[in-house]
């Protein structure tokens, strides 16, 4: 009967260890909550990421391309020489007319 007893007792102790250790476990409901919050935090951040993507793209449709930038490019360059070209013109034409040609103001 001893023998019984030692095992009654070595069982009741093993019981009371996990008693014990499962009393001092964290609440579940409390990890239950930390993690559907971090959930939600994840598909707000994956909509916010997606409306960057969005809004990026539309940019990126904005925007000039390549060719277009440098027929852009050329177009002001033509403009200029253009510019400086009737300057000429009329310095020419001023001269001929006998007018000031200075730029200094009087």
């Amino acid at each position: 009967m001893s023998t019984f007893e030692a095992r009654i007792t070595k069982i009741e102790e093993v019981v009371a260890d996990m008693d014990l250790r499962m009393k001092t476990w964290p609440d579940l409901h409390f990890l239950a909550s930390a993690a559907n919050t971090q959930i939600a935090r994840t598909r707000e951040m994956k909509a916010d990421i997606n409306e960057i993507k969005v809004r990026l793209k539309e940019i990126y449709q904005s925007m000039a391309t390549d060719p277009e930038i440098n027929t852009l490019r050329e177009d002001v360059s033509r403009f200029r020489k253009q510019s400086v070209d009737l300057e000429v013109r009329v310095g020419t034409l001023k001269g001929h007319l006998g007018l000031d040609t200075t730029l200094t103001p009087r």
